[in-house]
């Protein structure tokens, strides 16, 4: 925190000037129809004070869209949606968005929201913005110093990705705001490292996808950043109530899990489970080569996407000629694209890899709990690229979110170095 309170005012204003800028353009941002879903599930706020049973998890309601979406998908989204909504006092969408059906017909039937709704939707997750900056800004000073921090955070701030689908009101904000909370908290709970719980269960809960930052705080509190690190019995038992805690955060914040955990917790696995096997068939049905068969091709596809490929407006090109219009002004901003494409992109990788060879290395000139972190954040970025290949066939951009974090700190770090080492060469053909 030395370095926030050293130089406060010029990174809020930074920060500010930023956020000015990304919330400004949330109106323009292209409609996806799952932020209709998720305005549609957020009505389960008002749902849970009428009448909590409502929300709870019946096998005779299997039928039942609402259920359905409570087992597929996490629910701090349409929570903060459901409180957005109440400040200004608007009602839930009583219409889901119908995925068989042309956008006239949806548009017939209420499924396409109101602009004043829509952009309250969006502003609801759209505030975490400003504190993934602060947050991944004290990552990078903690295991690189000042100039890693302000090349992290404008990395983050600047990345097409989090531009596109951070803006819309659906679970990649708060994806994105939980993984860096979580992987901010990895160096803050040094002692009472069981406490990694509560970040690492609002992250899974915010996108199930997070789940491999849980795995990395249990080798934090294995391998705690302390340099006297505690009996191992200790250890354990520290493990054990990081458990307790995630399991009871989950349980709270999903309230279809109340009256029959276990069963409530297998059907929502299963339909997870399903429904991946379900986009992947459909998919495979028009063009073979869109699902990532081998893990070669989802290693390939997964940089991709996480590099090159231009910002996705849908997942599949049902509706894009509906929202051609906003898209050309959407893109009308250099700034949500520059950082893209086949010359801008591989060069953004060529220097995300270096950094991610270099960091380890440099991590050895540094204090012992700054270079535990950064080998923590290194380990990590292996794990959830494993995790997301082995997992995840599907070919959707907004997949690859969950690493964006990483990606972030290590092009810090390849910036960083390369610039060091252009300066040093420089200075070099300079000296006589």
């Amino acid at each position: 925190m030395k370095i926030i309170r050293a130089n406060n005012w010029l990174l809020f204003t930074t920060i500010l000037l930023l956020s000015i800028g990304y919330l400004a353009r949330v109106p323009v941002v292209p409609f996806h129809p799952d932020e209709q879903t998720q305005l549609f599930m957020s009505g389960d706020l008002e749902r849970f004070f009428a009448n909590p049973t409502d929300l709870f998890w019946n096998p005779e309601r299997e039928q039942d869209v609402r259920q359905q979406y409570r087992e597929l998908d996490a629910p701090i989204t349409r929570l903060l949606l459901g409180l957005g909504r109440q400040l200004v006092r608007l009602p839930a969408p009583t219409v889901d968005w119908d995925w068989t059906k042309d956008w006239q017909y949806n548009e017939r039937a209420g499924a396409v929201p109101s602009q004043r709704l829509l952009v309250t939707g969006r502003l609801s997750v759209a505030f975490l913005f400003p504190i993934s900056l602060l947050l991944i800004f004290q990552i990078g000073y903690a295991i690189g110093g000042k100039s890693i921090a302000w090349l992290t955070m404008l990395s983050l701030a600047s990345n097409a990705l989090v531009l596109l689908h951070t803006r819309r009101a659906m679970a990649e904000s708060t994806l994105l705001f939980t993984s860096i909370l979580t992987l901010w908290t990895l160096q803050r709970f040094r002692q009472n490292t069981y406490l990694l719980a509560i970040p690492a269960a609002l992250a899974f809960n915010a996108k199930q996808s997070n789940a491999p930052l849980a795995l990395i705080c249990l080798i934090a509190i294995l391998f705690p950043l302390v340099e006297k690190k505690p009996l191992l019995r200790k250890r354990l038992l520290q493990v054990a109530l990081f458990l307790v805690i995630f399991v009871a955060i989950t349980v709270i914040l999903n309230p279809f899990l109340w009256s029959d955990p276990w069963k409530a917790a297998q059907a929502a696995w299963l339909a997870r489970k399903d429904l991946v096997q379900r986009q992947a068939a459909v998919l495979a049905l028009g063009n073979p080569h869109l699902v990532w068969e081998t893990i070669p091709e989802r290693i390939l596809g997964l940089f991709i996407h996480l590099f090159l490929s231009p910002p996705a407006i849908g997942d599949v090109a049902n509706y894009l000629e509906q929202t051609r219009i906003s898209e050309i002004i959407y893109f009308s901003n250099p700034m949500t694209w520059i950082s893209r494409g086949l010359i801008a992109g591989t060069i953004m990788e060529i220097l995300t890899f270096y950094g991610f060879i270099v960091a380890p290395l440099r991590a050895r000139l540094t204090d012992l709990s700054a270079r535990r972190y950064t080998l923590l954040l290194w380990m990590g970025t292996l794990i959830q690229i494993t995790v997301q290949v082995y997992l995840i066939p599907l070919p959707f951009q907004r997949y690859v979110m969950p690493l964006v974090p990483f990606a972030c700190i290590w092009l810090a770090f390849g910036l960083y170095s390369l610039g060091r080492l252009g300066l040093a060469l420089l200075k070099k053909a300079t000296q006589p």
